[in-house]
């Protein structure tokens, strides 16, 4: 590169622009390869942020994702401006999502500002179109960085803004230990993604409202006090019907260990910085993982205490994951039923298999789909309910079309709750010995 005195290598920081040093860290092969690397430093003082945005660590981390966020809309105006093949014309930085990161794409410190970036370096071909080029870095760069890392060309209120949430933000996770607490859930929280594939807050949601039995309140710097769903220390169990949230929460306390961006909705769902969410992995690699607490005896004769596989089953998996995560310094593991081993997700699965193994015809029916009143007893010889609500309901109606229940006609339901069993007791029904577990569960993690 020629700056009119000498030549330059490629990997040599270019001083020749009056308020930052452009530095090129990797030149792509050609138009059409993976863009080049781009560097931008620009110096603390220059920049003049106010000491209130630089005093710590917290703060620079705020300030850094708000400066890449406002980086990124400022070069999305001049992307593919300059003309070319393949990705020549290309200005493009790391996509920013909801979660506030400590991110190489920008980073503060007390001496400077460095923006990481990619660029297409502009070529017809395989011919270097070099006035292109002179524009993007000549031109386009300069106009980005000055309206993006100098603070007086921003907006004065917005990095204000920014660096509060975050002190907030900060404050409530401070208060958790204090007040005993794993996670925080403010009123009038959005939890609801606006789908599965993006994490921008759903419109027109139902906003969270803390029960009155868990609502705490959390003083904060800035915002003063705000109320909130406070979850303790123990085992917390949600409970609903479908589609009512609790996948919801979950994942909105698994993503609480970051800080979110005002708008989000999430701003003060705040978890334990050490939060895992914990599920099966079938296939998964697992070397010398203590899993004996959980698993023991397998048919195979296989060392729990070390166990190793190159193919793990659900089970192994998970109680693997948990090893690993108490190992990590995890003091708090989000459990979701849809993703975990449980007897209960395949209550059925075994009578499936049983079915098929013996060639006996069935047919699966979903009872939220499924008018029970002019389904049953029908053509159907037997029912084996998921429930034993289904089950009753079901039998009730065989009774009613006049079959002898458990003679030519059988029902059978699942759970064998105490209360099905006193006032249903010609009921057969798949007893869950649901306070057993719950006492093994908890004496297990008592000792882990």
């Amino acid at each position: 590169i020629y700056t009119g005195e000498d030549t330059l290598s490629l990997h040599d920081a270019l001083p020749i622009f009056a308020d930052y040093v452009l530095s090129i860290d990797h030149v792509q092969g050609d138009p059409f390869a993976a863009p080049s690397h781009v560097r931008v430093t620009v110096d603390a003082k220059a920049a003049a942020f106010p000491e209130y945005a630089m005093k710590n660590t917290r703060t620079r981390t705020a300030l850094a994702d708000e400066l890449l966020r406002t980086f990124a809309a400022q070069i999305n105006h001049f992307t593919f401006k300059a003309k070319g093949s393949g990705k020549s014309g290309l200005i493009s930085v790391t996509h920013c999502g909801q979660e506030i990161l400590t991110r190489t794409a920008c980073e503060v410190n007390e001496k400077e500002i460095t923006a990481r970036f990619a660029v297409g370096f502009p070529a017809n071909g395989r011919t270097i179109n070099a006035r292109e080029l002179e524009k993007i870095l000549f031109t386009y760069l300069p106009e980005c960085v000055k309206h993006s890392f100098y603070y007086k060309n921003l907006d004065a209120r917005r990095i204000r803004d920014a660096v509060e949430l975050a002190e907030d933000q900060q404050a409530v996770r401070d208060q958790l230990k204090e007040q005993g607490l794993v996670a925080f859930v403010a009123d009038d929280a959005v939890l609801p993604r606006e789908s599965g594939i993006s994490s921008r807050p759903m419109k027109q949601s139902v906003a969270f409202t803390s029960p009155e039995s868990l609502r705490v309140t959390m003083q904060l710097p800035h915002r003063g006090a705000v109320t909130g769903m406070g979850i303790p220390k123990g085992i917390t169990l949600i409970v609903g019907g479908g589609y009512h949230g609790k996948s919801t929460l979950l994942t909105a306390l698994e993503l609480g260990v970051y800080n979110h961006i005002a708008g989000d909705g999430r701003e003060f769902v705040i978890t334990d910085e050490t939060a895992l969410k914990l599920r099966s992995e079938d296939g998964r690699f697992i070397k010398d993982v203590d899993i004996s607490m959980f698993i023991n005896d397998l048919p195979n004769g296989k060392e729990t205490k070390g166990f190793y596989t190159e193919d793990a089953s659900g089970s192994t998996s998970q109680a693997a994951n948990v090893v690993e995560a108490i190992e990590a310094g995890s003091r708090l593991f989000l459990i979701d039923e849809d993703t975990s081993v449980s007897p209960t997700l395949n209550r059925v699965q075994g009578a499936i298999d049983c079915f098929s193994a013996h060639q006996i015809e069935y047919v699966p029916l979903d009872a939220r789909k499924t008018n029970l009143e002019t389904t049953f007893p029908g053509e159907y010889d037997g029912v084996m309910a998921t429930n034993d609500v289904d089950a009753l309901k079901i039998m009730r109606l065989a009774v009613r079309a006049g079959k002898r229940i458990n003679e030519d006609f059988h029902v059978t339901g699942y759970d064998g709750s105490k209360m099905i069993c006193e006032l249903t007791p010609e009921l057969p029904t798949v007893r869950q010995p649901t306070a057993e577990l719950a006492d093994l569960l908890i004496d297990k993690i008592g000792r882990a």
